[in-house]
């Protein structure tokens, strides 16, 4: 086997001590141990590392990434690994980049994943542990689909088996009302709207009126805010906010509807993915 597999953590010095033993071996032994006498490099599979990771740690210039950077002569990068979960501190991984000199800059436990920064030369040694399924750049990224569906199990094959941007099949939540408490929530936002001239927010309210929020109509039945009650159409009359220009003036509300119920059928070429959990519900901010 590759003595390479076993002295990738060895420090240099002791690994040159080594190398100059495994020398005199094979001059006194000859062919016999002549295999061994240099050492394989040890091949990580593709997967483990990202390609321009991988790219920037060969490249013989400074790299242009924002996540690698030249430091006195040593290229240091930016890195998120992700491990197997068996260990759920990541004991061992933070163990080995803190071992190397470098740092560990946060931890996501329920990713099994962790953000670092180290040497560019012993990215190869971590990806060669077991626990360390894959290395990548610390780098921007972004998505044109959405993963609602996925995360939440709605596209399992008893709810929601096919799901694109313009097409799916399976329960999708209509005739379900979801009641959002927020900001509010824009009547006409693309993501709530099956149709140029209509919208599954189906009513608005205003309740941060302490006047209009005013239940003292009594305890006598002829005044309860019960369903059909002159009370409760002059109730809900006072807090009515269909018609306002601004449903939602901060627009945490609308983002919260279109995680539960959101999905545009009016998309452009450039629109992306905007469905959510149950894109066929119907909307009461």
């Amino acid at each position: 086997m590759p003595i390479a597999k076993f002295i990738v953590l060895i420090e240099r010095h002791v690994l040159r001590r080594a190398l100059a033993l495994l020398t005199a071996v094979a001059t006194a032994l000859g062919p016999v141990a002549a295999p061994y006498a240099t050492a394989a490099p040890v091949n990580v599979p593709a997967s483990k590392i990202a390609r321009d990771l991988q790219d920037a740690i060969n490249a013989p210039v400074k790299t242009e990434a924002k996540w690698a950077r030249d430091l006195n002569g040593q290229r240091h990068v930016q890195a998120v690994v992700v491990t197997d979960g068996i260990d759920p501190t990541m004991a061992g991984v933070r163990n080995f980049v803190l071992g190397t000199g470098g740092s560990v800059h946060a931890t996501y436990p329920f990713m099994h994943a962790l953000s670092v920064q180290l040497n560019a030369g012993q990215v190869q040694a971590l990806a060669l542990r077991k626990d360390v399924l894959s290395i990548t750049p610390n780098r921007v990224t972004s998505r044109t689909a959405s993963t609602l569906e996925a995360v939440a199990g709605a596209l399992g094959s008893n709810v929601r088996p096919n799901s694109t941007r313009t097409s799916y099949s399976g329960w999708d939540g209509r005739g379900i009302g979801i009641a959002i408490l927020d900001s509010g929530v824009m009547k006409m936002h693309e993501a709530l709207m099956p149709s140029l001239k209509s919208s599954r927010v189906q009513r608005n309210v205003q309740m941060l009126s302490t006047t209009q929020a005013n239940w003292t109509t009594g305890v006598d039945s002829v005044v309860s805010l019960q369903p059909g009650s002159p009370a409760l159409s002059q109730y809900e009359s006072s807090v009515a906010n269909d018609n306002s220009a601004s449903h939602d003036p901060y627009g945490h509300g609308t983002h919260v509807a279109s995680v539960a119920a959101g999905r545009s059928l009016l998309y452009s070429s450039g629109t992306p993915d905007t469905t959510g959990i149950a894109p066929g519900a119907s909307i009461y901010d």
